[in-house]
């Protein structure tokens, strides 16, 4: 009798076991961080990655996966790993040994931990509007930066607290600020021109580049032959406005920094057509103000809170002044965009967007290449 309690004892604790990993399907441990994925990833974790078996599902958001097992004191020679998710993009896993069987095989246990690396590249190249608003110093973030490094500072905090999956699968972000230094355009030998040699080389919008809102599936705008955006699309549809990192429409008219924009066309529909640019200190210029000097503190850019010192600006859903059609949709925004497809455009700047650099306005963020 003693005998079979103890046999019907052992039967109920196998029994439990079982029922323990079927229910909670507690046979790894799982930790996930580095960037977030594109979209949640779903996986297949089992003890034995060939046959397979003893396999359980979870769906991860980060790309590095920390994992061991629970039961102690064995090691598994032939864990397997699979990826099931058929709509998320991915290249391959790093920390295993492909298997003819589509799972990727390691060795771990409860004491020995594996390491394994989901490359997720990102397809979708992004463009948003910060949610976080600066004086024209550019200083209102965390790190105490001001100027264009203090910009990208708040691009890329605003991308990790608010993005969408889409926004912060990307690790890096610029800001589009103009300065003498990031410009699209330039003058080489006396001619005037944009992208390629033009193009300074931390300027991050490369032609043909098509970017996307942050929920990484909309098209916001395709990049002209002159690394900018044009006002509408080659169809003469406007493309949708700018969006929050999270994917929220700000209102009309919202205020963004960013810097002149001067090109003056001959009518041709090509990169040549671009006469001039300016940027920096346009006090040179009779259609700016004296002290248009783009937020400047003692010859840097955008260093200045100064109520006497302006920086030019641009707005979303703000109908765009240009003398030909296809322009003047209402989701273009003011001053940022160039009709360089042709035709006698005098200047897409406007003369008119330009505030005293104590405003708090939000900024352009473009993930980097």
């Amino acid at each position: 009798m003693k005998k079979s309690t103890i046999i019907v004892h052992g039967l109920v604790l196998l029994f439990v076991c079982q029922l323990t990993f079927a229910i909670s399907g507690a046979l790894f441990n799982v930790s996930a961080s580095g960037n977030q994925t594109t979209a949640p990833i779903n996986i297949i974790l089992c003890l034995n990655g060939k046959e397979p078996l003893s396999c359980q599902r979870l769906t991860i958001s980060n790309s590095k996966l920390t994992i061991r097992t629970t039961i102690p004191g064995h090691t598994y020679l032939a864990a397997g790993i699979k990826i099931s998710s058929t709509n998320v993009k991915v290249t391959n896993l790093e920390g295993c040994i492909p298997n003819s069987n589509g799972f990727c095989l390691f060795s771990v246990s409860d004491s020995q931990l594996a390491s394994i690396f989901i490359n997720n590249p990102t397809a979708t190249p992004i463009v948003f509007l910060s949610q976080t608003q600066t004086l024209g110093d550019m200083s209102n973030n965390s790190q105490n930066l001001t100027g264009p490094a203090g910009a990208n500072a708040i691009c890329n905090s605003d991308a990790q607290t608010y993005g969408t999956p889409a926004v912060k699968a990307h690790a890096n972000y610029t800001a589009l600020l103009i300065t003498s230094s990031l410009t699209p355009c330039s003058q080489i030998n006396n001619i005037n021109g944009c992208a390629g040699p033009y193009a300074t080389p931390l300027w991050p919008l490369k032609p043909g580049t098509t970017y996307f809102n942050p929920d990484g599936i909309t098209p916001f705008n395709t990049v002209t032959a002159n690394a900018i955006f044009p006002d509408t699309s080659p169809q003469g549809s406007s493309y949708p406005d700018l969006t929050y990192p999270g994917g929220a429409t700000p209102s009309a008219n919202t205020s963004f920094w960013f810097g002149p924009q001067s090109i003056y066309l001959t009518g041709l529909p090509h990169a040549n057509a671009i006469m001039g640019w300016a940027y920096g200190n346009l006090a040179n210029s009779s259609q700016y103000s004296a002290n248009f000097a783009l937020c400047s503190d003692q010859g840097a850019e955008w260093t200045s809170q100064s109520n006497s010192s302006f920086g030019a600006y641009g707005q979303t859903a703000t109908s765009f002044h240009c003398a030909q059609n296809p322009c003047g949709t209402s989701n273009a925004w003011q001053n940022y965009y160039s009709d360089d497809q042709g035709g006698s455009e005098a200047d897409t700047f406007s003369a008119a967007n330009y505030l005293p650099c104590d405003n708090y306005m939000n900024i352009l963020c473009v993930s980097s290449p």
